[in-house]
């Protein structure tokens, strides 16, 4: 194994599902970490076991209860993002329902994903106060720390605890991701990625974010974390030439068989101008289609996004959200022309964009609506901040 170093590698040796667990006996939050859900990523899985032997030999209180989950034993074992699907893309509702009613397909994905819902489940089960689940990851390109989010309130305030960017968006881009499948039970699911795979920056970057989780969760104090102030500059520094929020807007896909070749040397929220040549897809010059931020270029052989290109959001469009959001105003905009309740899902809304094309999308961010599809002219989408959609 070539990933972070090779005095790493002997820290995945013996990997279980559980990394580490603590508390259990305080009242408090549940946070649930999970890292490695793609097996070339294991800097999650190693900050993880160093938080948890810290946890234990500094005996450090913990109010609530703090688990520690690695995700794709199989691939962390062999190195490999996934063995057959990517096991970051199959978090739909549909799916779940299909693991946990023993329906989905036989696979690799299929039985790694089966225990792990089985784990998270009981931790929210068994949970006496707020769920935090916290998903941890690392990317092919050069990139400093960054906190993407589903953007309901509660995320928000969360994810922006941490001295690093915050990436909103993404989410309607990639399906089937564990943070949003999280988000849509109603609980805090937030992602974080903190370097290159084989960078050990990674580590230590991860390191930091978990023990800010935390502190922000309130499963332990500040004073109580060796230091924690070290932490937050290490954070704060690796990302302070980076806008502070971003938002992803285009995504570039890659179809099973087709051939992309990113074009080297981007660094992740690199500045492209319009028509700069980003990359060759099945011998097929892209180029951007507007000046952006490059977002996750593609520099490993698995994978189903080439890359995608984001923007910068000003902050006053946070505190614009928020204030129309506890208004209520959300709960009156099906009266709006050409927008209806969908007739199946709850906390969901049916578009019409030949009426309502000044309506959506950016309204409907605004007011906290996730963009879920698009069909004809019928858009779906569906309230983040108030639960599941079923």
């Amino acid at each position: 194994m070539n990933a972070v170093n090779e005095s790493s590698r002997l820290e995945l040796e013996d990997l279980r599902r559980e990394v580490g667990h603590a508390g259990g006996w305080a009242p408090g939050p549940t946070v649930v970490f999970v890292a490695g859900l793609h097996g070339n990523e294991p800097a999650g899985v190693i900050a993880l076991r160093r938080v948890f032997r810290d946890l234990e030999k500094r005996q450090i209180a913990v109010r609530g209860e703090v688990v520690g989950l690695a995700g794709h034993l199989e691939a962390l074992a062999r190195n490999q993002r996934y063995l057959e699907r990517d096991l970051n893309r199959v978090w739909s509702r549909r799916r779940v329902e299909e693991v946990e009613s023993g329906q989905a397909p036989d696979g690799p994905e299929t039985r790694e994903q089966t225990d792990l819902l089985v784990r998270i489940r009981r931790a929210i089960e068994h949970a006496r106060g707020e769920v935090n689940v916290i998903d941890l990851h690392t990317a092919s390109a050069d990139t400093p720390p960054f906190v993407i989010l589903g953007d309901t309130l509660r995320n928000r305030e969360f994810g922006r605890g941490f001295p690093m960017p915050v990436v909103l968006g993404l989410e309607e881009h990639i399906l089937g991701t564990l943070m949003e499948w999280v988000t849509g039970l109603g609980h805090l699911g937030l992602a974080i990625e903190a370097g290159r795979h084989e960078d050990p920056r990674s580590v230590d970057r991860h390191e930091a974010a978990i023990w800010i989780s935390l502190v922000l969760s309130n499963a332990v104090s500040s004073s109580d974390v060796p230091d924690f102030a070290g932490h937050l500059h290490r954070l704060e520094r690796a990302s302070s030439e980076i806008p502070s929020l971003v938002e992803v807007f285009h995504r570039h896909a890659i179809d099973s068989g087709e051939t992309f070749v990113m074009r080297p040397g981007f660094k992740n929220f690199d500045r492209v101008r319009a028509g700069a040549p980003l990359a060759t897809h099945d011998g097929r010059e892209v180029t951007a289609e507007r000046d952006a931020r490059i977002f996750l270029p593609l520099y490993q052989k698995q994978g189903q996004e080439g890359y995608f290109l984001a923007r910068p959001v000003d902050p006053v469009w946070l505190a614009v959200s928020a204030f129309v959001r506890r208004l209520g105003l959300p709960r009156i905009v099906h009266w709006l022309p050409g927008v209806a309740r969908h007739p199946e899902l709850r906390n969901a809304l049916v578009v019409n964009t030949r009426i309502a094309r000044f309506f959506a999308p950016k309204l409907f961010h605004l007011l906290g609506y996730r963009l879920e599809s698009l069909e004809g002219r019928k858009l779906t989408v569906r309230e983040r901040d108030r639960g599941p959609a079923v």
